[in-house]
């Protein structure tokens, strides 16, 4: 053997005439070679002023004195250029990049970890702690599908498990670290949003079944209301109705005390308002109905019979309306002719939020 199997490096033999050239010779490609850290590997043609012991990663289809070496390292000694072919497992440091290098299946690839298992703690530009395990800081993050032609199916789905249905499995989303909105199945396995103004209060926004797939949006204002009794009425004026038996009440925009619906939010609103008819005596000529705004009757709303009979003539009334939270909607009635009163029972008032 006249030279080591991997670096090449020259032996000298056994009765070898000046035995410090050969010696010296091995030192310098051990010099080359050991702690390898090349200046660029994207050339192809050889660099012209270069410093002695420079070293490269001769790139792809070079020419000049590297013509046929492509991958191999060519290393600048004594004003000329020699190359080694590199193993299996060579490692070298790419100074213009920044990066460390592997030779395998015959190329120079960036040093990495094909896996990483049963990490503890990871933290991404911040640290990683018990309570948050992984931890990132950053201002931007790119999940993309595996494509067909590197052996993917082109999908991409995230999963998220819980371990039974009464845990909690949910996107918290947080601004200044206090919680405004959170998503997901949140104590139980229907899909559920919920929000917060302090990150203390909650409340749910969005409940969608897990068995039928039905949404309900329970913060949604939605109303209806009957009345207790049989209230009389005057004749000649607007009186409003007092509806004063909530039904259902989801927003807590309706008052039973005043049988008025106040706005929680801006929005279109539809709003549905009847009476019908329970004579105190004489029988009223004509009785008429319509919603108020703000104590401001809504045009078009106004709705009237004639020819009344006691528990069976009625009004109804409705309109779709653009409020601003806090405005107030009722139902006013006005008999003509005569006082009356307003069947309670067959009498109400009802309306929701429309999406």
């Amino acid at each position: 053997m006249t030279q080591t199997p991997h670096l090449g490096l020259p032996l000298i033999a056994a009765g070898q005439a000046q035995k410090h050239v050969t010696h010296n010779e091995a030192l310098v490609l051990l010099d080359a070679l050991a702690q390898l850290a090349i200046v660029r590997r994207d050339l192809a043609d050889p660099p012209g002023d270069v410093g002695e012991g420079a070293r490269f990663i001769v790139g792809p289809a070079p020419t000049g004195a590297w013509a046929g070496r492509a991958g191999q390292v060519a290393v600048r000694l004594d004003g000329a250029w020699t190359f080694r072919a590199p193993e299996e497992g060579w490692i070298a440091y790419a100074l213009a990049e920044g990066a460390l290098l592997v030779h395998r299946s015959g190329a120079w690839t960036p040093l990495g970890a094909p896996s990483v298992q049963q990490l503890e703690r990871l933290g991404l530009g911040t640290a990683a702690d018990a309570t948050n395990p992984f931890a990132a800081r950053l201002n931007k993050a790119l999940w993309t599908a595996r494509p067909v032609a590197e052996g993917g199916d082109g999908d991409l789905r995230y999963t998220l498990n819980k371990e039974g249905p009464a845990d909690v499995l949910s996107l918290l989303f947080q601004s200044g670290f206090q919680g405004r909105a959170e998503l997901g199945l949140i104590g139980d396995d229907d899909l559920v949003l919920k929000v917060s103004a302090d990150g203390s209060a909650w409340r749910e926004a969005l409940r969608v079944s897990r068995s039928s797939g039905v949404p309900r949006f329970p913060g949604a204002a939605r109303f209806l209301a009957t009345i207790g009794g049989d209230p009389a009425v005057p004749a000649g004026a607007w009186t409003r109705i007092p509806y004063d038996l909530a039904a259902l009440n989801d927003g807590g925009g309706f008052d039973p005390a005043t049988g008025r619906f106040t706005a929680p939010a801006a929005g279109v609103y539809r709003i549905d308002a009847a009476a019908t008819l329970k004579g105190t005596g004489a029988v009223p000529a004509a009785m008429e109905i319509a919603l108020h705004r703000n104590a401001i009757a809504v045009t078009g709303t106004a709705a009237g019979a004639a020819g009344l009979v006691d528990g069976v003539s009625g009004v109804a009334t409705g309109a779709v309306l653009a409020l601003d939270a806090g405005d107030a909607v009722e139902a006013r009635i006005r008999f003509t002719g005569t006082g009356a009163a307003v069947l309670g029972a067959r009498s109400r008032i009802c309306g929701n939020l429309l999406p």
